[in-house]
């Protein structure tokens, strides 16, 4: 019953947003009558919440998500030749209209679809799933018959070709006979011959420092991404870092021949960070492009002290261009590139999703390695396609954010940086307290036992150095250590003969959540500890 009054409660939100978006659409073209597709995708980029037009408009960008929506509503809106978008006219004789024009729209529809992916032939079941997103009326043609839509595209001859269980566009069909060249099926991973030629696997120190010393003395930008296993978290780590930078004049009007595409496989061989990869990493004359630099700074300074210096960030530039909006690298590579991107990152998603250690997993597959290198590859052309529309102050700005988000990222790694531990008597009702972490509670009464070993039961956050607590020289190894539940105290080594988790349960301090939950009769665990803690 709530799961059916959830599907309704999501279709008529669904609904809500569908009119909304229609009415938002419509807004704009009453004032200005026509408008691009551009400039209609950068609005609704603005205006955020982008989650439920993926739900009822697919499509790879959001480019092809906005023309899929507009094509769901013939009698409001209207796509011209020249992708500009217009309002229906409207007229006593629209539903005749619209009803004789219903086979012409269909296959203008399909056109539509066919035409997303490029210069490739479309698996002709992936083509018919696209008709769920149509109209009404284009819907009710087919009226979910297979049959009908294979003979509709068989007696379109002249705009189509059928190969098997494919269809191509007959002008993409012609050109690859013309140019002898094979045509990619779109089910199959499209792998562009470029980024293969290009990329070569680091797997030794000394290669490596060749390359970071050939990179520091002669360039000026390089492209860098991570991959590795929750990256971001605390048992996360970095298991692969690409890099790509153009190796000549990056003046030309194409540098793509000349980009150079390097894997170094930190995983397998651990002294390529500190000894090569480091340098770069703290450059200062060498500019860092990454695609969202947060997990990847975070992971680099929780794991290896590595602060990121002159960072340029995409997805920062690509907001301050677009004043909002957010865009995976793919999106941006085909906006500003202009260039289909590789299908691959959805397949290697799920199977990240599947196997977590995915990027831990050695040897490396062919189709890893191509997707790590895509990844910067198609990185550095978007970055050489975004400095011609960035101005100097411009430039000054996203660098300046960039480098803010990067320090932010190593902080909150720190997570010490950002708080000082303050020891508060049990007795003193003043409380600590920030957002990321409980409040640290001292008890002055009880400080050291008789053998000289610190005994209280303290709450830390983040690093905590033993010589802070510690004023004299005694043993460090009955130290109560923070564990992995932020805020509770964890159980100390087995050296320690004094320790007593009993003594500790009766003031107060719990071990994990759970034990505090079944203290508490709390099944869920999720009271809060905070106001239980002060509540005694």
């Amino acid at each position: 019953m709530s799961r059916r009054r959830t599907d309704f409660s999501s279709h008529e939100d669904l609904d809500c947003y569908r009119h909304e978006m229609v009415l938002f659409i419509a807004n704009i073209l009453k004032e200005r009558l026509t408008v691009s597709i551009d400039e209609v995708c950068d609005s609704i980029a603005k205006r955020g919440n982008l989650k439920n037009l993926k739900r009822i408009a697919s499509g790879d960008t959001l480019e092809a998500r906005v023309q899929v929506f507009l094509w769901q509503h013939p009698s409001i809106f209207t796509i011209g030749s020249d992708k500009e978008v217009f309002l229906t006219k409207m007229s006593a004789d629209l539903d005749y209209e619209l009803e004789s024009t219903k086979e012409q729209r269909a296959l203008d529809y399909l056109v539509f679809r066919t035409q997303q992916y490029g210069f490739m032939q479309v698996l002709m079941s992936t083509l018919f799933g696209h008709l769920q997103h149509a109209s009404n009326d284009i819907r009710t043609y087919f009226n979910n018959n297979y049959t009908f839509f294979y003979n509709f595209l068989k007696s379109s001859e002249n705009v189509f070709v059928i190969l098997d269980h494919y269809v191509a566009m007959k002008n993409v069909f012609d050109t690859s006979i013309a140019e002898k060249k094979v045509l990619p099926k779109s089910d199959e991973y499209f792998i562009d011959n470029r980024v293969v030629k290009s990329t070569q696997m680091i797997v030794n120190v000394e290669d490596g420092q060749q390359i970071i010393d050939y990179i520091i003395r002669t360039k000026k930008v390089v492209a860098i991404d991570c991959e590795g296993v929750n990256l971001g978290a605390k048992n996360g780590y970095i298991t692969l870092i690409q890099l790509a930078f153009v190796d000549g004049d990056d003046c030309v009007p194409d540098i793509t021949p000349h980009i150079r595409v390097y894997l170094f496989d930190v995983y397998q061989r651990r002294e390529l960070l500190p000894f090569c990869l480091k340098r770069l990493l703290q450059a200062p004359f060498v500019t860092k492009i990454f695609q969202g630099c947060s997990a990847d700074s975070t992971s680099l300074y929780m794991k290896h002290k590595i602060s990121l210096r002159n960072v340029f960030d995409t997805v920062i530039a690509h907001r301050y261009l677009n004043n909002g909006g957010k865009a995976d690298l793919y999106s941006l590579y085909e906006h500003y590139v202009g260039e289909q991107a590789n299908r691959m990152k959805r397949d290697i998603k799920k199977q990240y999703i599947g196997n977590p250690r995915l990027w831990a997993t050695r040897p490396l597959t062919e189709n890893l390695k191509y997707y790590a290198a895509f990844d910067v590859f198609s990185l550095i052309r978007v970055y050489f396609a975004m400095i011609p529309k960035i101005n100097k102050e411009g430039m000054e700005t996203i660098t300046r954010k960039s480098n803010k988000l990067s320090v932010n990222s190593a902080h909150r790694a720190n997570g010490g940086e950002y708080f000082s531990f303050e020891f508060v008597p049990r007795n003193d009702k003043k409380v600590y307290s920030n957002s990321r972490s409980y409040n640290h509670s001292y008890d002055h009464s009880k400080n050291w036992n008789s053998s000289g070993h610190f005994q209280n039961q303290a709450h830390f956050n983040g690093n905590c150095s033993t010589h802070e607590v510690f004023p004299s020289s005694s043993s460090h190894d009955n130290v109560p250590y923070q564990s992995r539940y932020n805020g509770y105290m964890q159980s100390t080594y087995k050296s320690n003969s004094d320790w007593n988790p009993n003594s500790y349960n009766k003031n107060g301090y719990f071990t994990t959540r759970k034990q505090f939950g079944r203290r508490y009769g709390d099944s869920s665990h999720r009271q809060s500890f905070k106001e239980n803690f002060h509540r005694q």
